[in-house]
């Protein structure tokens, strides 16, 4: 499911693929021959989310921009199930799982 965010959409690569039930939702930007899982939910509130090349965000993975820190992931990066990551960041790879707080520093689940 693509959603505006005031006014704002999705930017894909054609090559990408989004599952069906994956929602994106404000300005995201994704990059070539990335992949985006069922359930998966990217989410930019007020600035751009860029996905660079290659990403694989599994099902049900989480990537929230917040205000002031869009959510930037490099390129060929594999976000695990259920992954979650909230605010800014630049990554080379988001395991299966874990949370981050929004100052990317790691914290044990809950």
């Amino acid at each position: 499911m693509i959603l505006e965010h005031d006014g704002k959409r999705l930017n894909i690569a054609a090559s990408a693929r989004i599952a069906r039930n994956a929602v994106v939702c404000g300005e995201v930007v994704i990059g070539e021959n990335c992949s985006i899982g069922f359930r998966a939910v990217i989410i930019a509130e007020s600035d751009a989310n860029a996905i660079g090349a290659n990403v694989i965000a599994m099902d049900t993975a989480v990537l929230h921009g917040i205000e002031n820190a869009p959510l930037t992931i490099g390129d060929n990066v594999l976000i695990g199930l259920h992954a979650a990551k909230s605010g800014k960041s630049s990554v080379c790879l988001i395991l299966s799982g874990p949370r981050w707080a929004p100052s990317g520093q790691p914290r044990e689940n809950p």
